[in-house]
């Protein structure tokens, strides 16, 4: 290749626009295979003329400083060879690169940059490293002076490379041992191509660290605090743990921030923040402060616990827009075995009780948005939290004060219906109603109306009584129907139906129809009577009979004696006959004819005029005539007085 190849493939490289075209660098080892957008491009060999042998695929190139090949869309540029380090530099040039199998780019970070130690202190610093390159073994190293020891570990195991993915990172340990001597000294740990340096200061006056009140009393549940004093004739960086019983936690605090590392030049103090639990036992407690290289030994005396009692969680739920309490709302804590749950009161509030430990909170309300939180109990203690739950923007309820009705066949069913906008926004709904077959039905803003409609507006917050009216046809079936209405947002999309449920009774009539209303019988004679029973409902009536009132004495028979069912529309035909006395007086008497059921009852009353016989007649006259002999001779006898 020529030089003014190689200037022209620089050229090119240095002023391709990055709008059109992106680029990527890698140093490549003999042996290394990469892939480039589903290429893989292996580096064979380099000779010690300089010239590299590259095997794109199964295609292999013999390519000098500056030398290109076309793999796809992706421009090859061959960069700077190190025959002595067996290394090839390669220049990847296209769109959208995809890279793997490449060179880490690897950050090194501590929070730690410089120590104070004493010597031959043992030490340990935690050390980040993180892969911003392509996934990649990353090897690591440390260098340490002369005299000292240094190791980076995981765990309890010496760590000489890891394998990172892109963007992956792992926490290590440096532990360094100091030397004997005193001075400052550098320390450099190497991670890939990147190296981070931490400075050590070794001194023969070592750390000073004391507590004025090493021993306290307190109670389960409580705080205690104790003030730790350090000194240090040289500036240093402090690490600060502490090792305490399981459930108890410990914080140092600077400046009202909790702090990890705190620097010391001369004189600082710290406070030393120790929570116990408040299932805490009765008695001494120790525990451990570790500042630097010092171990300070604290006690705490607990006079008072609260073990074994249930801690109390107070929660009051407020609208997060208005700022009202949410009265209704369903609370819920989950966790250690425990499933607790509580409905929020008007005043927005709930209670519950769980052992102490940490717990899930779930808060849902029709028309909000549900919350889930994690809280703290502890034994014996209350709780308080308070949660602002965010109205849905569309959300309604249907509401049917009665969603059953019965009626009796030829009357319409009414049923009223609520709309309630629950939500932030003012929503239309859509109305559809299906009905039983064959029967009429429409929604209207009125009892009284019969213009239907198909929707209808609602205010955020305000709610819309419809009514539904169902007309069963005249023939149908006495038994239970059901219609549905369904009511849907515009705004959400979200339907609900309601399920409208009808009973359809009969009704029940009866009328008595007489064939004669008056009729004129001889006593000692018979008459009889056609009545008619007709059913003028429209359910059956069972067991239809007549009964007949008349004079005493007045011997009558009905035929027949009963009918069993009268069907709808039916009619039943009854003959009743009437025999008169011969010795009943003569004159109009009234019979009363009623029809029974075991639903129903009509009367009617017929006049019976009674007449004598010719033979009764000439009697009387005989009776008469012997009645006026007799006064004759009564007085032709004794005459007069």
């Amino acid at each position: 290749m020529t030089m003014r190849k190689a200037l022209a493939s620089f050229l090119l490289l240095l002023f391709i626009p990055g709008a059109l075209a992106e680029t990527i660098g890698i140093t490549m080892n003999i042996g290394k295979t990469i892939k480039v957008n589903g290429s893989n491009i292996t580096l064979v060999d380099i000779s010690s003329t300089g010239s590299i042998a590259l095997r794109v695929n199964e295609t292999l190139y013999v390519l000098d400083f500056g030398d290109s090949v076309k793999v796809g869309n992706l421009t090859v540029i061959v960069g700077s060879i190190f025959p002595n380090r067996q290394q090839a530099r390669l220049f990847f040039i296209g769109k959208n690169i995809s890279l793997l199998g490449g060179e880490p780019k690897v950050e090194l970070t501590s929070m730690v940059r410089k120590v104070l130690l004493s010597p031959r202190e043992k030490v340990g610093l935690s050390i980040e490293v993180k892969n911003l390159g392509e996934d990649s073994y990353v090897p690591l190293s440390v260098n340490v002076p002369e005299g000292w020891t240094g190791k980076l570990t995981f765990g309890n195991t010496e760590v000489l490379g890891v394998y990172l993915r892109h963007g992956e990172s792992v926490g290590l340990t440096l532990e360094l041992k100091a030397g004997s001597e005193p001075g400052t000294y550098r320390i450099k740990v190497g991670a890939g191509d990147s190296t981070l340096e931490i400075t050590a200061v070794v001194t023969g006056n070592a750390l000073q660290a004391y507590v004025d009140f090493p021993g306290k009393e307190a109670t389960a549940g409580s705080n205690v605090s104790f003030t730790l004093h350090l000194s240090s004739e040289a500036p240093v960086d402090v690490p600060l743990s502490a090792d305490a019983p399981v459930g108890w936690n410990v914080k140092f605090i600077a400046l009202g921030s909790p702090v990890r590392i705190v620097r010391v030049s001369g004189e600082r103090s710290i406070e030393v923040l120790v929570e116990i639990p408040s299932n805490a036992s009765v008695g001494a407690h120790s525990v451990t402060i570790n500042a630097g290289n010092e171990s300070l030994n604290l006690l705490v005396y607990v006079t008072e616990t609260h073990a074994g009692e249930n801690g109390t969680l107070s929660v009051k739920v407020i609208d997060e827009e208005s700022g009202n309490y949410v009265g209704g709302a369903k609370v819920i804590l989950t966790g250690n075995g425990v499933n607790e749950s509580a409905t929020t009161l008007p005043d927005g509030t709930a209670v519950l009780k769980a052992p102490e430990g940490n717990y899930k909170l779930s808060v849902s309300k029709e028309a909000y948005k549900s919350v889930e939180m994690r809280v703290k109990l502890k034994a014996g203690e209350k709780t308080s939290v308070t949660v602002n739950l965010e109205k849905l923007p569309y959300y309604f309820d249907v509401l049917v004060p009665a969603p059953s009705e019965s009626q009796i066949l030829g009357k319409n069913f009414i049923y009223e219906v609520i709309i309630q906008n629950l939500g932030k926004e003012g929503d239309t709904y859509s109305l559809s109603l299906t009905m039983p077959k064959n029967w009429g039905g429409m929604i209207v803003e009125s009892p009284d109306s019969r213009t239907g409609i198909s929707s209808t507006y609602v205010e955020s917050g305000g709610e819309k009584r419809l009514y539904v009216i169902l007309i069963p046809p005249d023939n149908a079936e006495l038994g239970n129907y059901t219609a549905n209405l369904t009511v849907k947002s515009l705004g959400s999309d979200v339907a609900k139906r309601v399920i409208l449920r009808a009973m359809l009774m009969g009704s029940y009539g009866m009328s008595v129809s007489l064939e004669k209303y008056s009729v004129e019988v001889k006593s000692g004679e018979e008459t009889e009577l056609r009545a008619k029973v007709y059913n003028t409902g429209t359910s059956p009536l069972t067991n239809v009979r007549i009964k007949v009132d008349a004079p005493k004495g007045w011997r009558v028979e009905v035929s027949p004696d009963r009918v069993a069912s009268l069907g709808r529309d039916g009619v039943a035909t009854f003959t009743v006959k009437i025999n008169i006395p011969s010795d009943v007086d003569a004159g109009d008497y009234y019979v009363k004819i009623t029809a029974m059921s075991d639903q129903k009852q009509s009367s009617e009353q017929v006049r019976i005029t009674v007449t004598k016989g010719s033979g009764t007649t000439y009697a009387g006259l005989a009776m008469v005539f012997i009645a006026v002999l007799l006064l004759a001779f009564i007085l032709k006898r004794y005459g007069r007085r």
